[in-house]
């Protein structure tokens, strides 16, 4: 009981329970005692502890005896034929398996104390009573320490918990996508467990069993807050039946084996889970057909910006005048054998002076030149950008009367498309903590080819230059996948089917933008059927080639769509196994339920351990 009420306090938001109903745990064991000639078999709780009541009628023989030679002699020869029943106290023990591949949450029994009491015994031959008493004592251990063993060994229930592996796991097989036209690979990184378990605590009932678990993501790494139960069996009881009924919600929880698992825990792992996955879908197949229809329509020019602003910078002309050559000084006071006095060379000097005046001159002229030339450039660049801004205003003035008259013309076609390269990633997902949201982040990639036939109806001005509509099959074109993210959220639904427990989603009917090759313009201009039937051909391409920088049709650009699409992301199996017997299982997934309940009855019925 310490035990117990010691692992609830470190349990404050429980959020797996498990329960298994005695009468369908005493079928499942007796399986397995019922070959060592066990009749029946009931289990009862009390006080923590399972009281374990196994009835036996067996003949034993020298098999029976083990390695003692001595007591298979003597069974051989009396052949004992004992009816009684064995009376075992045991415990409850619980945790996660070794197993990485597919670890699971195992209940057992831990015996603790067991007896047999004897109520018939008939031996073959007359025998020592001394001696039959003592072999038979000594095979009735023997059998009390085997059955003991098995329902050590046997597990009450087993409920697998895959998010709990410390083996990286792959999820790329499970994951589906419901489209019967595409051949659809999944691949995906392996992943580590995004949960651990905090821990587990078990109730016991007199007819039940019931195991409550707390699983945290591995991210959160401060211990759970400790919450008080009171050190008693009531204690033990009231927390135990507050989780179940209010925490997890779980109807009729004491008259059948069941397990729950809120919804939240599922959402963690799963986000989790695709978080690290980076998982891609390829398909390859046809895109079911592409009908297409466009209006052609020029554009108003209220786009045009004919603000131009002139960018005209003046150049630089500074004064750049070269400089004469200097002049020194001169002897102006000789005397024999040298200078009294020394002083400028007014003459030198005079002649630098006019020199100077001669290269200041040259310099203003060039200085004149290069303002001259740097205006005349700014008048041209005025003048140009003057240009541009009317030619920008007489195009706006064309555009705006020729989208007056409507659609020059109707591009339509029907689209063949296939793709064997197309990829689909998913960047993120989220699932919602009810598990009734999905929003997801995808990049597309990868090339489609189309065989298209064109259809051109020409409307309104288009008629001027050509008045008769025509068509044509295109060659294939090849239209280039470039969806660099696409937004997606949905409604989902917790499905339990044939397959097992799933979330699925629906993606609409989702449009992809892509780029066609050749583009419609250069296909237009080189169909036979245009030149034959647009006699004004010559006006016409030039036409063509003028908008298409306006009809992002023209220029190749085009809107596929793919179908809505089923999505299956599997919910690892969590209900309950019941030894090897078959069971009917029950899943309630209400909407406004914070968990997921899984009910398990035994297929044969379970008969509390009876005669079978």
């Amino acid at each position: 009981m310490d035990t117990n009420v010691n692992a609830l306090t470190k349990l404050p938001v429980p959020n797996i329970a498990v329960a298994v109903t005695f009468a369908d745990a005493g079928a499942v064991l007796l399986d397995r005692v019922g070959k060592l000639g066990v009749t029946e078999l009931s289990l009862e709780g009390d006080q923590q502890l399972v009281k374990a009541d196994a009835k036996f009628d067996r003949t034993f023989g020298k098999a029976d005896a083990g390695k003692d030679t001595e007591l298979a002699s003597t069974l051989d020869k009396l052949k004992p034929h004992v009816v009684g029943e064995v009376v075992a106290y045991v415990g409850i023990t619980g945790g996660v398996t070794a197993d990485p591949e597919q670890p699971t949450l195992e209940l057992k029994l831990l015996p603790l104390l067991s007896t047999v009491v004897v109520s018939k015994i008939e031996l073959a031959d007359k025998y020592d009573v001394t001696l039959a008493g003592k072999a038979v004592a000594s095979v009735l251990n023997q059998f009390k320490e085997n059955i003991a063993g098995e329902l050590t060994r046997a597990a009450l229930t087993t409920v697998t918990v895959p998010a709990l592996s410390n083996k990286p796991l792959n999820i790329s097989g499970p994951l589906k996508v419901n489209d019967p036209n595409l051949k659809v690979s999944v691949s995906a990184n392996p992943i580590t467990a995004p949960l651990r378990l905090d821990g587990i605590a078990s109730l016991v009932t007199s007819k039940q069993l019931t195991v409550i678990a707390q699983v945290s993501p591995v991210a959160i790494t401060s211990p759970p807050q400790a919450v008080a139960v009171d050190n008693s069996q009531d204690g033990i009881q009231k927390r135990v039946s507050d989780i179940v009924g209010q925490m997890l919600e779980v109807r009729d929880a004491q008259s059948h084996t069941w397990v729950a698992i809120r919804k939240d825990v599922i959402a963690v792992a799963t986000n989790a889970v695709f978080a690290q996955a980076g998982a891609c879908i390829s398909a390859t197949g046809a895109i079911p057909q592409q009908n297409f229809s466009v209006k052609l329509q020029t554009p108003s020019g209220a786009g045009l910006n004919c603000n131009i602003v002139p960018n005209c910078p003046a150049g630089s002309c500074p004064f750049t005048a070269k400089h004469a050559p200097g002049c020194g000084n001169v002897c102006i006071a000789p005397v024999p054998g040298g200078c009294l006095k020394y002083g400028p060379n007014l003459p030198c000097q005079a002649q630098q002076h006019a020199q100077q005046q001669i290269y200041d001159a040259q310099a203003l002229t060039n200085q004149g030149v290069c303002l001259t030339q740097q205006a005349a450039k700014v008048s041209a660049c005025m003048g140009l950008a003057a240009s541009k801004a009317l030619a920008c205003r007489q195009d706006q003035t064309a555009l705006a009367n020729l989208n007056k008259t409507g659609p020059f013309a109707i591009l339509s076609g029907v689209a063949n498309v296939h793709t064997s390269d197309a990829k689909i990633c998913l960047n993120s997902m989220l699932v919602s903590p009810s598990l009734d949201q999905i929003q997801m982040a995808v990049d597309v990639t990868g090339t489609a080819y189309a065989e298209v036939t064109l259809n051109y109806d020409p409307r309104n001005a288009g008629l001027i230059l050509c008045p008769n509509p025509w068509s044509t099959k295109a060659p294939t074109l090849t239209a280039t996948l470039h969806q660099p993210v696409l937004n997606i959220s949905t409604q989902a639904a917790v499905v339990n089917d044939q397959d097992g427990l799933h979330i699925d989603f629906t993606v609409d009917k989702t449009p992809l933008k892509a780029q066609m090759t050749p583009a419609p313009t250069a296909l237009l201009l080189k169909t036979p059927q245009l030149i034959r039937n647009c006699p004004a051909v010559a006006g016409a391409a030039p036409l063509a080639i003028a908008l298409t920088p306006f009809v992002p049709q023209l220029q190749g650009d085009i809107d596929l769509s793919v179908p809505a699409h089923t999505v299956s992301v599997p919910v690892r199996p969590f209900s309950p196994k019941l030894g090897d017997r078959h069971v009917t299982v029950t899943v309630e997934t209400a909407a406004s339920a914070p968990t997921i309940v899984v009910s398990a009855a035994l297929a044969d019925g379970a008969n509390g351990g009876q005669k079978k």
